[in-house]
């Protein structure tokens, strides 16, 4: 499956740091996107995580997006669907640790002395 690049252009212009003008300070900034394209972007976003999931069935596996409200990020989960174990998560619980110790005001040296 692949992504168009007319909407992969379009959904990096909703993450600031990934559209021109978060890396170049002299880059034109994308204009707000309207409600109704975000509609429609988290509608293929569907699709395509419904395509995924049929040809993940005949391996016994699910695709799973949740959003973390915390950290206001997509974790995404590849889930075997006979016992519910996560099999490949993104980001993974370590980094998720970090980003929220890091929220929380930890120093990274703490976080690091925590998780290690």
């Amino acid at each position: 499956m692949t992504l168009d690049p007319a909407r992969a252009a379009a959904l990096r212009a909703d993450w600031p740091a990934a559209s021109p003008a978060g890396r170049d300070p002299g880059a034109v900034a994308a204009q707000p996107r309207t409600t109704e394209a975000k509609r429609a972007d988290a509608a293929a976003l569907e699709d395509a995580r419904q395509a995924a999931n049929r040809a993940l069935a005949e391996k016994g596996q699910e695709l799973t997006f949740e959003f973390d409200d915390d950290l206001n990020r997509i974790v995404s989960r590849l889930v075997d669907r006979k016992t519910g174990e996560v099999i490949r998560q993104v980001p993974s619980e370590t980094l998720l640790a970090v980003a929220r110790a890091l929220a929380d005001g930890a120093s990274a040296g703490a976080v690091v002395d925590t998780l290690a």
